[in-house]
Parts: structure tokens; C-alpha cells; sequence
């Protein structure tokens, strides 16, 4: 396990110093990564990183950083951001991961061209590159210099129902052999 982070790191700093001496073209023109929904205290937030090295942050529940913030990342933080969405080849990834359900929700909107690669699923069921690359980012943000906003950030509906306590559907009930859906909370 060792050695696959070692050669990790060291593809990672070769592309970094690769894109400061070639000027890398990135297709990746923005990415939208969400945390929150679970049985429990997980953090509610939202990352949003695009390639004018803008990042958007917004802090829901069960998190230090709460409100909206924004601030700067550095060319080389978009590059390698972009280098490691490619090598874990994220348009071939599915859309869905469900296979475990009591861990954090996770989301990510990947926008490439003129498409959205939109990835979900709960957090212990997704591809570990896909993991380590929400905790890269995440570490990636704690060494923003992040200035307060007013602003609230919009995201699709799906999010924003997400980040705060989500209502949980019962189960269909049982009628001789025929399932009804139970009527749905106010």
C-alpha cells in the first residue's frame, strides 16, 4: 500500500512541475463537491473550484467553518486537481455508488467541455481515487485565505436538499400483497 502512495506522489509532483514548465491546457473547467446527509454528525459543506482559481466554500452543519467563504487557489493547486481527475479517468467512473447506507453522502459535479460528470454515492462505497481526491481537496481548502460573503451558493435542487437534514421516506406498507407508498411528512 506504501508503494502505491509513493508512486502517487511522485506522479503527482512530476505533472505539477511538468505544468509549470509546459503550460497545461486543462478540460476541466469546474468542479462541484458536496458532503452531508447521513444517520449522524457529518460535516455539511460545499467545495466549488473552477479554472479562473476561484474557490467557493460553504459550511452547512457539523463543521467549523460555517457561512459562505470565498478565496484563490494556485495554478499548480487546478493543475494537479485536473491531473488527478484525469489519471482516475473520472468519465469512465459511474454515476452512482450505493452499496453501503448508514455513512456520509458525497457529490461531485465534474464540468468538462460543454458536459457535467455527475458522481454520487455514500462515502465508503466510492472508488478510492475518487476519495482521496474529496480529501485532497479538502486539505487543498484549509490552506485558503478565505474572505466572508453575504452570498449564498446555488447548487441544484438535489444538493441543497442534501446538506440539510434530509427527511427519510419509511418504507412502502405491506397490503395483502400489493405495496402503497406512506404519505409523505409536511
Amino acid at each position: 500500500m506504501k508503494t502505491v502512495k509513493y508512486i502517487a506522489v511522485i506522479t503527482i509532483l512530476c505533472a505539477i512541475i511538468n505544468c509549470k514548465d509546459a503550460g497545461r491546457e486543462n478540460e476541466i473547467n469546474k468542479i462541484v463537491f458536496s458532503t452531508g446527509g447521513c444517520f449522524g454528525p457529518c460535516p455539511s459543506q460545499i467545495i466549488v473550484m473552477d479554472s479562473s482559481l476561484t474557490i467557493k466554500y460553504q459550511g452547512v452543519k457539523y463543521i467549523d467553518k460555517l457561512g459562505f467563504y470565498k478565496g484563490s487557489i494556485s495554478n499548480d493547486v487546478w493543475d494537479t486537481l485536473n491531473i488527478i481527475l484525469e489519471d482516475i479517468n473520472y468519465k469512465q467512473l459511474d454515476t452512482a455508488y450505493f452499496q453501503s447506507a448508514d455513512d456520509q453522502f458525497s457529490e461531485i459535479f465534474i464540468y468538462h467541455g460543454n458536459e457535467v460528470k455527475h458522481i454520487q454515492g455514500q462515502e465508503m462505497s466510492l472508488p478510492p481515487g475518487l476519495t482521496g481526491t474529496y480529501k485532497w481537496m479538502l486539505q487543498s481548502s484549509e490552506r485558503v485565505e478565505w474572505t466572508a460573503m453575504e452570498d449564498s451558493l446555488k447548487f441544484s435542487d438535489e444538493i441543497d436538499r442534501l446538506l440539510y437534514e434530509p427527511k427519510l421516506r419509511s418504507l412502502p406498507i405491506i397490503e395483502g400483497l400489493k405495496f402503497t407508498e406512506p404519505p409523505i411528512e409536511k
